[in-house]
């Protein structure tokens, strides 16, 4: 045993030389969908983004990230041997000191993650799904590396998880992990396995006393809590290398059992060892690991071929001897040849790894290997024509591919029963790690089996998850690095094939993208995506719609015709579309497609025609449509490329939606008012143009907010000086070609007030209130009442700020208006403009105000201090009155929000004498 402690010591001290366990890479938090991608990246060509995601996921402190790894060690089927990678990543991280561990999580994040992890692991000591003292040997490597992982953590931590773990797993789950806990060799683990000793459930019962057999090596196996406490109280505080030793000295278990737990511990020795020397950053020392895997010990034979099966670099590392590496090779060959076929596993891994060990420019070995290769594709056991598939990966050969082919036809018919080979041998043929597989060229015999073989794995149910790994191998190029033409042709039948499911014709398009920027295949891909724009899978309606995003580039005619007829296509299906989100991709689609050269105008068409069979007022299951359609003609319409006027023609339904904002961008964009100097060109289509835009920026300035002011901001100002202008450009016109209803009139007079040109508005006003009420001669503006008092008011704020409150106040009684917030703060200001010059009237239109404005409002203080000074003003001795009013606000201004000035001026008039 002290043998075994040192040559555990020895493979630690390897294992901490090696870069990956001797430091880990702390990097921030990643999104867990992003990891679970990296996870998911499939083949040789993914395998640093799955190494790399495992490395993050380590160094999180959050146990939902941890679960993808997790759910990785649950998964049954691991092409990829990712399930290895977590466990050897698990181990290197485990050797840091417990606060540096899974990101320095907090205590109750830390259970929970080993509570995962073990669950997870716990899985390996099933056998096909049910307990049982003979352990699968399929998963005896991710058994072994688990063990490994989970010996590390503390013993305590672990007893709390598998406690916490029992609770939520079924029976044969719970004898699992039973089984787990007695085969990581830490008497502490005796007393929660004894806790079950004496269940109910009769299967549970029976794994509790078998796993602390495994642990105790008592000769009398333990059967009840009794015997057990007995036990513990004599033996508890004993190491687990102690109950070995005395079970050894004692003769308490029998020798064949204790010999094989020796065995398996020096099996585990020379695994970690082999490895060691294989992943160690100075190369690797061929010679040693020869010395420690062509051993006569089948069992330390086969441990050592499937850690090298898993660890083994691809491509080699750079040597300077190979001598060594041949050697170790053709050992392997010969232990291959002296090995009987009863032992088919053992040789076709001794083939697989002789496989690893040959660059592709050593033909005599990589002839040699083939050769048996091939020959153990007719083996009758699964297990070794699995691996003779991934043994041939290494050796790809037009000779090899066409047998691989034929081999993974033949398994077709099979369907289930032979689905990981089916697997293997598809991973094999679209390998793309050095050296590369390739697509057959056209003159090649397996052409059409390839082909053949690609088509009826796409065709395969669903549940046999061979459809994706087919599309891959679709994507082979071949040996001068072009397409298979078939493929194109096969892809497109399966795409648009309504019998597949939606999520697999999705995928055919999306590796369809990559071939329609080829000439020969433009056309009839865009064909396929105009046809599929109506499928009733939304998953097909919505790809359709991102791949016509992308179209083609072609320098001919044709790139033109198919933008053309994308937006017929895009016209019709804007108006039926039930998916949001389709509905989206196509109008995102429609504005890349708009933005072409001499496409704004069709864009911009078809727009206008959804909207137009909408309707003006479109019907409330079509109401989620109008949005993204608007959006849209706005963004072509700003668009620089929509110039010479086109833009012109997306207005008019902005404005009839009164997308303000979205008018404002579009005439900004085109800088709109430039225009005015040519409404009177003598090209008509020039001056029609520009008058249109002229009537575009004053329209768009109707629809202003009424709360706003013309000089609330810099660009309000800007709008302003502009709509001006293209009034005065209007002017310059007949009289028929000019926007004069009584909205524009409103807008001109309040564009007029804001510039501060009083005597205009003035003017304006009273030439166009001469016009009585809802009748005027033929050719003048009939104006409403409400647009008649609306311009009356506005002439009174001309008048105040002219100087002339009595001309206000005449106008503003004239029209009578409703005591609004914003005619009453007209009447305060003419009031105190009046109090200058005619005190009595100034006085009646302050007390007027006053009572008319609510006592919420911010502005009712300072209007009823203007009163009090104003009727003081007038009579001093109203001192009584307006005390006894002012009585009711007392507590109004001594609130902690009255200003200091205005409480100040009451309580001075209050006192006032």
């Amino acid at each position: 045993m002290r043998n075994s402690a040192v040559l555990a010591a020895q493979a630690l001290g390897l294992l901490l030389t090696c870069p990956a366990v001797a430091g880990v890479r702390h990097q921030e938090p990643t999104d867990p969908e992003r990891l679970r991608a990296m996870l998911a990246a499939p083949g040789p060509d993914g395998r640093e983004q799955r190494e790399r995601a495992i490395e993050q996921i380590l160094v999180v402190a959050r146990p939902d990230v941890h679960r993808l790894l997790q759910e990785r060690l649950l998964r049954g089927d691991d092409p990829d041997q990712v399930r290895p990678v977590v466990l050897a990543a698990l181990q290197r991280h485990l050797l840091l000191g417990p606060s540096s561990q899974f990101g320095g999580a907090a205590t109750d994040d830390r259970a929970q993650i080993l509570t995962g992890y073990l669950g997870a692991m716990s899985s390996f000591w099933l056998v096909a799904g049910k307990p049982g003292s003979g352990l699968d040997a399929t998963t005896a490597p991710l058994r072994d590396a688990a063990r490994v992982a989970l010996q590390r953590v503390p013993a305590r931590e672990l007893d709390t998880a598998a406690r916490r773990v029992m609770t939520s797993l079924a029976v044969p789950g719970q004898i699992a992990v039973l089984r787990c806990l007695a085969d990581l060799q830490q008497v502490l683990l005796t007393v929660t396995i004894a806790d079950y000793l004496e269940v109910a459930e009769p299967d549970l019962r029976d794994g509790a006393r078998a796993a602390l057999q495994l642990l105790t090596y008592e000769d009398e196996p333990i059967q009840t809590k009794a015997q057990f406490d007995a036990w513990y109280a004599n033996r508890g505080n004993l190491r687990y290398i102690d109950l070995v030793e005395w079970a050894a000295r004692g003769g308490l278990r029998p020798t064949d059992r204790l010999r094989a737990e020796l065995a398996r511990v020096r099996v585990d020795l020379t695994r970690e060892v082999v490895r060691a020397l294989v992943v160690r950053a100075n190369g690797i020392d061929w010679a040693a690991v020869q010395a420690k895997t062509l051993v006569d010990d089948a069992t330390v034979l086969d441990a050592c071929l499937e850690q090298l099966q898993q660890v083994l670099p691809s491509p080699l590392p750079l040597e300077d001897n190979p001598v060594p590496r041949h050697t170790f090779c053709r050992g392997l060959l010969q232990r291959f040849r002296s090995v009987t076929n009863e032992h088919g596993r053992r040789r076709a891994l001794l083939l697989e790894v002789a496989s690893a060990l040959i660059r592709p420019e050593e033909l005599e070995l990589s002839a040699e290997v083939t050769t048996q290769l091939l020959l153990l594709l007719d083996s009758e056991d699964a297990v070794a024509r699995s691996s003779a598939l991934r043994g041939l990966r290494r050796l790809p050969t037009p000779e090899v591919r066409q047998r691989v082919v034929s081999f993974a036809r033949g398994l077709l018919p099979q369907g289930a029963a032979v689905r990981d080979q089916l697997a293997t041998a598809i991973a094999t043929l679209s390998s793309r790690a050095a050296p590369r597989w390739t697509a057959p060229l056209s003159g090649d015999p397996d052409r059409a089996d390839w082909l053949a073989l690609v088509e009826s794995c796409c065709r395969t149910p669903a549940a046999l998850e061979l459809r994706e790994p087919a599309l891959l191998l679709a994507q082979t190029l071949d040996s001068k690095n072009q397409r298979v033409a078939e493929v194109f042709v096969m892809l497109l039948g399966l795409a648009t094939d309504p019998s597949l499911d939606a999520k697999f014709r999705g995928s055919c398009l999306v590796h369809l993208q990559g071939w329609g920027s080829e000439v020969e295949h433009a056309d009839a891909w865009v064909r396929a995506l105009h046809g599929l724009l109506a499928d009733s899978a939304v998953e097909l309606r919505l790809t359709a719609a991102e791949s016509l995003t992308h179209l083609p580039e072609s320098s001919d005619a044709r790139r033109v015709e198919w933008i053309t007829q994308t937006f017929v296509h895009l016209r019709d299906r804007l108006c039926v579309e039930p998916d949001i989100q389709v509905l989206r991709a196509l109008v995102d689609c429609l504005q890349v497609c708009g933005r072409e050269p001499q496409m704004p105008e069709k864009a911009i068409g078809a727009l206008k025609g959804a909207l137009a069979q909408l309707g003006p007022t479109p019907a409330v299951e079509h109401q989620f449509r109008l949005e993204p359609l608007l959006q849209a003609l706005a963004a072509i319409a700003a668009n620089t490329s929509a110039e010479r006027g086109i833009w012109l023609a997306a207005c008019r339904p902005l404005l009839d939606n009164k997308r303000r904002q979205s008018l404002r961008n579009v005439l900004k964009s085109h800088a709109a008012i430039e225009l005015a100097k040519e409404v009177g060109s003598g090209d008509a289509s020039v001056a029609d143009r520009a008058r249109q835009a002229m009537y575009v920026l004053i329209e768009t300035a109707t629809l202003k907010a009424p709360r706003t002011g013309w000089n609330d901001s810099e660009d309000l100002q800007n709008e302003a000086r502009d709509v001006r202008a293209a009034f005065g450009a209007l002017d310059k016109l007949e009289e028929p070609l000019r926007l004069d209803k009584p909205v524009h009139r409103l807008l001109r007079l309040e564009l007029d007030l804001a510039a501060g040109k009083y005597p205009e508005v003035v003017l304006r006003a009273n030439t166009w209130l001469m016009a009585p009420v809802g009748s005027a001669p033929a050719g003048e503006v009939r104006m409403t009442a409400e647009e008649r008092q609306r311009m009356q008011l506005l002439a009174a704020e001309a008048h105040l700020a002219s100087g002339k409150p009595d001309q206000a106040l005449r106008l503003i009684e004239e029209a009578n208006p409703d005591l609004t917030p914003a005619v009453l703060e007209l009447d305060s200001r003419v009031a105190r403009a009046l109090a200058e010059v005619d005190l009595p009237r100034a006085v009646t239109l302050f007390d007027k105000v006053w009572r008319a404005t609510l006592v919420e409002d911010a502005a009712f203080r300072q209007r009823l201090v203007d009163w009090m000074q104003a009727r003081l003003r007038q009579e001093s001795e109203a001192r009584d009155v307006v005390v006894r009013e002012s009585d009711k606000y007392v507590d109004l201004f001594a609130a902690s929000d009255c200003p200091p000035d205005l409480r100040a001026s009451f309580e001075r008039l209050r006192a006032a004498r």
